[in-house]
């Protein structure tokens, strides 16, 4: 009888450990009435983004319609789901730039403006039609992040790279049933009792009757554009504009809004969901392999980058005639312009990318101690400055190369690039004398000018 209680009690005990307590079971999903609305909007920005990426040859014009449609629709969802977070003026700048590009991107395609460059450059614009829609999409997704207030940070810094992972694929793949579950959850919802009878419930009959009169008034529209010539010449763009017939590429074209429409939503919806404890404990958890990278000797470091200045400088006492003949106006013997230009300027764009690789293991993997001596702090100096001379030397070459041939596409991209670059050494050298925090300065600074170049 006692070994029967004493199973009896560990079976108890068993089951009490089994039990999960009430406050910490998972809540039953539920849904705004507006993030189910925006739901069904999302399906609508699916359908434009399809359009206005799967033309067909003469579609150019429509294409473009339905990305200013795209544009709007993100646009009012961000914001109005957004509503009841503080705006920072790093929201409005990005918000700005996703316009910005995305009506110069309509403009070049539906308007003949005068030329910048001479034919066969491109679209005659700075940047071409691939490149202003991946500026379209990377504004939106930064804005998206910076108005939510989920970037690990707060606003952009130096974990940029991890927030745009959580923009591009985290955040909206994560969510990606998010659209399924808010609307199942809406069609189910009014036939449950409500148990908080307190709230004003969606007004759902109001909306249903808005639809249909809004079927309504497109039948009457069509009627009238049948009776009267001049009626129908005032709405018979409208009409072309939102007509269509059942084929092929129409059937792809609903197929693929789907996913793209789920994935927007996924990112808007997500971003409204996701929850700043988890924000939080994933920058814990990179700040935390950050600090473990800190066990480098602190004497390392400084070598290293001694050793590196040190090469440049052997190499630019070695290369100095040819290097700087550009900033004298000359150039070097046996030498034609167009060579002298085009030879090593990306090698010493991609000399400037391994500096900035190089700084950035030094000042994540050195103790305080370290990035507080001034022996750190010097070399890092003297890297910065040559490597804002291998960018000065990159635009002399430009320089010499507009000068005797004019402006195209390329060469302005290329003096963007070398301007930013060269910004990017400045700033960081600023941080280093002052300890301020200005890498996002220098990303507002790229993302303004990269704008400006879009929209003229």
């Amino acid at each position: 009888g006692i070994q029967k209680r004493g199973i009896e009690k560990m079976d108890r005990g068993s089951e009490a450990l089994l039990q999960v307590p009430e406050t910490a079971q998972r809540a039953p999903f539920s849904a705004a009435a507006e993030e189910i609305v925006f739901s069904l909007v999302s399906f609508l920005s699916g359908w434009c983004y399809a359009n206005a990426m799967l033309i067909s040859s003469g579609e150019e014009e429509k294409a473009a319609w339905y990305m200013l449609a795209l544009a709007g629709i993100l646009v009012f969802s961000a914001e109005y789901i957004f509503r009841g977070k503080s705006r920072s003026i790093e929201s409005w700048l990005l918000l700005s730039c996703f316009i910005a590009c995305t009506v110069s991107y309509a403009v070049n395609v539906l308007y003949v403006r005068e030329r910048l460059f001479a034919y066969p450059y491109q679209f005659d614009r700075v940047w071409d039609g691939g490149q202003m829609l991946l500026f379209i999409h990377l504004f939106f997704v930064w804005y998206v992040l910076s108005r939510s207030g989920k970037m690990l940070e707060g606003k952009t810094g130096h974990l940029l790279p991890v927030d745009m992972a959580d923009g591009f694929v985290i955040i909206p793949f994560g969510s990606i049933f998010l659209r399924i579950r808010t609307l199942v959850y809406g069609i189910r919802k009014p036939f449950e009792k409500r148990k908080d009878e307190g709230k004003k419930p969606f007004p759902w009959m109001s909306f249903a009757a808005v639809l249909l009169s809004m079927v309504i008034l497109v039948s009457a529209v069509s009627l009238l554009m049948d009776a009267d010539e001049t009626f129908s010449r005032v709405f018979n763009d409208i009409y072309e504009f939102l007509s269509f017939e059942i084929d092929e590429m129409l059937v792809v074209r609903l197929i693929f809004s789907i996913p793209v429409g789920a994935w927007l939503w996924g990112l808007i919806g997500g971003s409204f969901r996701c929850k700043d404890e988890v924000l939080e404990k994933r920058k814990g958890g990179i700040y935390g392999l950050l600090e473990e990278l800190k066990k480098v000797d602190p004497r390392v470091w400084t070598f290293v980058i001694i050793l590196f200045s040190a090469v440049y400088a052997v190499f630019f006492v070695i290369q100095g005639n040819y290097l700087f003949s550009a900033f004298r106006g000359r150039l070097p013997e046996g030498f034609i312009v167009s060579e002298y230009a085009r030879r090593g300027f990306f090698e010493l764009c991609k000399v400037m990318a391994l500096n900035f690789l190089l700084l950035w293991m030094a000042t994540r993997s050195a103790d305080e101690r370290t990035r507080e001596s001034k022996a750190f702090k010097a070399a890092c100096v003297s890297l910065l400055i040559e490597s804002m001379l291998f960018s000065a030397v990159s635009v002399s070459k430009l320089c010499l190369y507009i000068s005797s041939f004019g402006l195209t596409p390329l060469r302005v991209q290329s003096s963007w690039l070398a301007a930013v670059l060269f910004m990017g050494c400045a700033l960081w050298m600023y941080s280093l004398l002052t300890e301020k925090k200005v890498f996002r300065y220098w990303m507002y600074f790229g993302a303004v000018t990269l704008t400006v170049l879009a929209a003229i």
